[in-house]
């Protein structure tokens, strides 16, 4: 199933136009912002024995496959045709 998850992390720095009153933008800097999962998700995906190929596939692999048109579990589907499953 792994091969079918794409991670997406957002960010924000305005609301409705307007920049985020300081008090505010302070106490969400520490999780939105564009490194947060490479700081913060990463090495906990690791502390809990996810393989960095695993993580490799999460951050690099399926957003590729994803942008190049691959439709969701197009692998499964070929790897059990190539097996006599389909």
């Amino acid at each position: 199933m792994g091969d079918r998850v794409v991670v997406s992390h957002d960010s924000i720095w305005c609301s409705r136009g307007e920049p985020m009153p300081p008090e505010v933008e302070a106490r969400l800097h520490e999780t939105w912002n564009p490194t947060h999962f490479d700081r913060k998700i990463v090495p906990m995906l690791r502390d809990a024995g996810i393989a960095d190929e695993q993580i490799e596939a999460l951050v690099s692999g399926n957003p590729r496959r994803f942008f190049e048109g691959e439709a969701p579990g197009c692998r499964a589907c070929s790897d059990r045709a190539s097996h006599g499953h389909g």
